[in-house]
């Protein structure tokens, strides 16, 4: 992570608003919708919610975004938003992130390999993310298509 490369929103709820869902699989989704349409209204062809649980990865031992978790966002095989949850019985909050700019070498470098490693894991992590591009420009579309 680097300052300005991703755009970051925090959802908080509280336990009883209309927007809870016990299911920790099923939470995320209503996020993730707002994501994918607001992706869509920016010009990204096919978004999809991913709406199974956590789909782990070779790739995602190493780097967390690489995998697949409820109600992250995807077109085709690029991850658009990551989601992650943190909740109690009382409240939960939703960390959803998209990277503005990608750029995998600059992540491999900071990992404990060996430079042979890092030159093929940037490698294999080059397509697996779709940069969304100016923060306010992502922001404000998905709080307009925040239920």
């Amino acid at each position: 992570m680097a300052p300005g490369d991703q755009c970051w929103l925090d959802i908080w709820l509280p336990a009883g608003d209309s927007l809870w869902v016990d299911d920790v699989v099923r939470g995320a989704f209503w996020a993730g919708e707002a994501w994918a349409t607001a992706a869509a209204s920016i010009g990204v062809v096919g978004a999809q919610v991913h709406t199974g649980g956590l789909a782990r990865s070779p790739l995602a031992d190493l780097v967390c975004f690489a995998g697949r978790g409820p109600g992250e966002v995807f077109a085709g095989e690029q991850k658009l938003t990551g989601i992650s949850q943190r909740r109690t019985r009382d409240w939960v909050r939703l960390q959803t992130m998209a990277y503005r700019v990608w750029e995998p070498e600059r992540l491999v470098e900071v990992l404990a390999l060996t430079e042979r490693r890092r030159t093929e894991l940037s490698a294999e992590l080059k397509d697996t993310v779709l940069p969304l591009g100016a923060p306010d420009v992502i922001a404000d579309a998905v709080m307009g298509c925040l239920p």
